[in-house]
């Protein structure tokens, strides 16, 4: 009877030492990204791309994962943190963009897969030329102010949805003002300047 009680106690001992060296294994933090049209319909092979802070995303540095879309518009970013991510959504082939858009997560939920949605809308491009010799020139974009543009300087590649745009520059101490109305086409570029 002695020897049963020091072997359950051994037992005992042995299953509660084990039991204390396993580790809790977390199921790891994923995140899937289906982008689509506005018609809801997928962007196929449209690259995504993550950053981990805002000022990345602007400034387009230090790149966390980029992966492509498939077949039904997903993208798949496997075993990251569980942080709050910005994200960049092109297609070459039609200029479909994010840039007036969603552009970050919540913080994400660990140990699960976190789904998003990514809405894109086809984009143009718009260039700005101040030829003026020295004056800077307030820019605005349907009437929201976009940007300062100094003497003799350009602004390059500003994404603007489709359609026609109005466009207002303004001496920056207000004195002069000059007003374009310019249609912004799939994937062009459409120059503006002033002086």
């Amino acid at each position: 009877m002695h020897l049963f009680k020091k072997l359950i106690g051994i037992t005992f001992l042995l299953v509660l030492t084990l039991s204390s060296c396993r580790k809790d294994v977390q199921n790891p933090t994923n995140l899937n990204i289906q982008v689509v049209d506005a018609y809801n319909n997928p962007i196929v092979n449209a690259m995504v791309t993550l950053y981990q802070s805002q000022y990345d995303y602007n400034n387009y540095t230090n790149q966390y994962a980029t992966g492509y879309t498939d077949g039904n518009g997903n993208v798949a970013f496997n075993n990251i943190n569980a942080n709050v991510y910005y994200y960049s959504v092109y297609r070459n082939s039609d200029c479909s963009s994010n840039d007036f858009t969603s552009y970050y997560t919540s913080s994400l939920n660990a140990g699960v897969t976190n789904n998003y949605e990514v809405a894109v809308n086809e984009i143009g491009y718009i260039n700005f030329y101040n030829n003026s010799t020295s004056n800077a020139f307030q820019i605005y974009i349907n009437g929201v102010y976009y940007y300062t543009l100094s003497a003799n300087s350009v602004l390059k590649n500003v994404p603007e949805l489709l359609g026609n745009c109005n466009i207002q520059v303004q001496h920056i101490d207000g004195t002069d003002s000059q007003t374009f109305s310019e249609l912004v086409t799939d994937c062009s570029t459409t120059p503006v300047s002033f002086q």
